[in-house]
């Protein structure tokens, strides 16, 4: 027990000397996250996960192209260009070019809902997020 203990102290204390932040964190990943999470219970819903691909839809015909996300992407600095290209990609299922929500979004939720919980907690999310961006 004492060393589980250690350990736990060893993590808050690498947690805190690095900003709060893990290996593998990523603050884009985590600002995108609460931005969508409308109601502010740590956890993404269908809906909220719709709002943030939504906010990649700049012409608003739910459907995100290549150019609509690097374009947001960039503008927002949401990472680096190698960072978006990854995890565009990585959503487009279908290899169509643009994440859409009857084709690309309910695979999109089931990859990030690594428990089946019907929701998406924030720790799900942001590993998910730098598996597919890096």
């Amino acid at each position: 027990m004492l060393y589980y203990m250690y350990i736990l102290l060893g993590l808050v204390a690498a947690a805190s000397a690095s900003g709060g932040q893990f290996a593998g964190d990523s603050p884009q990943a985590r600002g995108i996250f609460l931005l969508a999470d409308v109601n502010q219970d740590k956890l993404l819903d269908r809906l909220e996960l719709h709002l943030a691909f939504l906010y990649f839809d700049a012409n608003n015909d739910t459907a995100v192209t290549s150019t609509e996300f690097f374009k947001v992407w960039a503008a927002d600095n949401l990472g680096s260009q190698a960072g978006s290209i990854n995890l565009f990609f990585n959503l487009d299922v279908n290899r169509d070019l643009q994440i859409t929500e009857d084709i690309d979004m309910p695979v999109i939720f089931t990859y990030f809902d690594r428990d089946a919980s019907q929701c998406i907690s924030e720790g799900e999310f942001i590993i998910q997020w730098v598996k597919i961006s890096s």
